[in-house]
């Protein structure tokens, strides 16, 4: 989220005043973000799609390629490493989130839409949503046209992926950095000051719930934090048990990393 929004201001600044330095901190923050979590290659996506339609003679400048490099740069680690392990944290993560089946599963699209809804609280992203439809004439406005490709790109992109495999929601939460300056925005603009109340109240509930679920009787799978307790003291049981040389197996990932 923090190099999200370094690379989202950056870029912009990059892209109005075209100054080298800018464009330098905005393939660091790239970088940056690619070893946060590999997801924001799709940032690389979002920019090469705006300056495709916005400014595509930059494609011919040596500056966006030289900021391609420094990220490349600052990611490089990480090539290192999957190089010299057969590329098995590449491979690993598109298996995670990619289905060989094309087979469409409702479920798991309404699963994960309804869920974005949940994680800008559903008022908010009802609002968003007739923002989307009203303000058309934002297509026009290069800098909000910036942020509404930097969130629809990521958000279209998981909305297809879930067609035919669960996605986790906090995989497309960083979009909702560029549509939020939007929203405000508009609820500015349309002076949606109800809207605003309900939709923060909703919000903060939200939050409480889930910090708190007990408080708000979401026990067992309804839990959102169950997944947080068990793997440490189960790898302490484990620790005491195990013989050199024993390999470990577990059902999850996460409980294996542990």
């Amino acid at each position: 989220m923090l190099f999200r929004s370094m690379v989202l201001f950056y870029s912009l600044r990059a892209i109005k005043y075209d100054r080298w330095g800018d464009f330098l901190l905005a393939g660091a923050s790239i970088g940056f973000a690619l070893l946060s979590k590999y997801t924001g290659v799709l940032l690389l996506g979002s920019l090469g799609l705006y300056f495709l339609l916005k400014c595509p003679k930059r494609f011919l400048g040596l500056k966006p390629w030289v900021a391609i490099g420094v990220a490349i740069i600052v990611f490089s680690p990480v090539i290192i490493w999957n190089f010299q392990n057969s590329f098995i944290s590449f491979s690993f993560q598109y298996t995670h989130g990619s289905s060989s089946s094309f087979t469409i599963l409702w479920d798991k699209f309404f699963e994960f839409f309804g869920g974005q809804f949940l994680l800008i609280s559903p008022i908010f992203g009802v609002a968003s949503i007739v923002m989307l439809f009203r303000k058309k004439e934002w297509f026009r406005d290069n800098d909000r046209l910036f942020l509404l490709i930097n969130f629809l790109f990521p958000i279209l992109f998981f909305l297809y992926k879930a067609l035919f495999k669960k996605m986790e929601l906090n995989w497309a939460a960083p979009a909702f950095l560029s549509l939020l300056p939007l929203l405000g925005a508009y609820l500015y603009e349309a002076r949606a000051r109800k809207t605003l109340i309900a939709g923060s109240i909703l919000s903060i509930v939200i939050v409480l719930a889930m910090k708190f679920p007990l408080l708000f009787g979401l026990k067992n799978e309804k839990n959102f934090q169950d997944r947080i307790f068990g793997p440490a003291e189960l790898a302490q049981v484990v620790e005491r048990h195990r013989k050199s040389g024993d390999a470990i197996m577990t059902y999850h990932f996460v409980v294996g990393s542990v």
